[in-house]
């Protein structure tokens, strides 16, 4: 099977779903997958395409311009690089056409599968329209009013058009389901993934360590965002010491937007935490693991309820 997979996701992805489960392990069951996604940080002096992890890497401009003028930019360049879907599917005669988490480019995808005998298929992660609105009517991202304004399209695009339009759509859990079928989307054409990651990484049960429980480490492992109120750990770190002299906060991870870092950071400083808490900034995967599992073997990890996973690093 040949197929085409547009994400989101800035070059290099770091997501783990998107890594393991669409660059390694399908290619690795003899999967043909071609990705189109728009450059990132890291990636704009790279020709177009390139190999990575054995897949071809289509590659679309992106700016490096800072503030609103590159926010709205960066957006137009995204929709203009999209256009190169027709291109490539009546080329290489894709029998998929994926897209996960894009809107505009969507509609580009479903023309093309529909000309050219492919099926589409949408994988939605997350959310996106509803917490864009959240976001904007609480005022947590810069610019909220034209996040208000992209929140109420992306919402009509994809409960009216695309998903109706979709041959089929992945969702991440079964209240994502229930969700999307109260949007006239019937349940049959939804298959429910939920996100995970590598086993390796993670370890074994038997290979876990006895806990230290005398020095607690609270550890949230991922992405700061404001929005799913990672500052609340800070709380919890409060009323841990109620129990123990000396507990420790640990975010191995960084904030999608500087407020998200900072919401943590005023937290800390109201509650006078700060000198407790420690930001490690992003990290490769594989260093962030091996750092859980070092404070792990030094300290005690808290009940499951006050650990959270995102699993989002850049994995290069």
């Amino acid at each position: 099977m040949k197929m085409l997979y547009l994400v989101e996701d800035r070059f290099l992805p770091f997501r783990a779903d998107v890594v393991e489960l669409f660059a390694k392990q399908m290619p690795d069951r003899g999967y043909q997958i071609d990705w189109l996604t728009q450059r990132g940080p890291d990636a704009l002096n790279l020709s177009s395409p390139t190999e990575w992890l054995g897949n071809t890497v289509y590659l679309t401009p992106r700016s490096k311009r800072q503030g609103l003028f590159g926010w709205i930019l960066n957006n137009l360049l995204g929709m203009w690089g999209d256009l190169i879907i027709s291109f490539l599917a009546f080329r290489n005669r894709f029998d998929v056409i994926q897209v996960r988490d894009k809107f505009f480019a969507s509609l580009i995808a479903w023309l093309a599968a529909r000309l050219t005998g492919a099926r589409f298929i949408y994988w939605m992660s997350y959310p996106f329209a509803e917490s864009k609105l959240y976001q904007a009517h609480n005022k947590l991202v810069p610019h909220h009013r034209l996040v208000w304004v992209k929140g109420q399209i992306i919402r009509i695009l994809l409960y009216k058009v695309i998903l109706p339009l979709a041959d089929h759509v992945f969702v991440q859990s079964d209240r994502m389901k229930e969700d999307v079928s109260q949007e006239s989307i019937s349940p049959d054409k939804l298959t429910v993934v939920p996100m995970g990651t590598h086993t390796g990484l993670v370890g074994k049960a038997e290979d876990a360590k006895v806990p230290y429980i005398h020095l607690p480490l609270l550890l949230h492992l991922g992405i700061i965002m404001q929005f799913r109120q990672s500052e609340m750990l800070v709380c919890v770190l409060q009323q841990e010491r109620l129990r123990h002299p000396d507990p420790r906060q640990l975010y191995v991870g960084e904030g999608q937007l500087p407020s998200d870092r900072q919401a943590v950071e005023e937290e800390a400083s109201l509650l006078k935490l700060s000198d407790a808490v420690t930001v490690t900034s992003f990290m490769p995967m594989e260093k962030a693991w091996e750092l859980v599992n070092k404070q792990i073997s030094a300290f005690t990890f808290l009940s499951r309820s006050c650990v959270t996973f995102h699993f989002a690093y850049k994995s290069h």
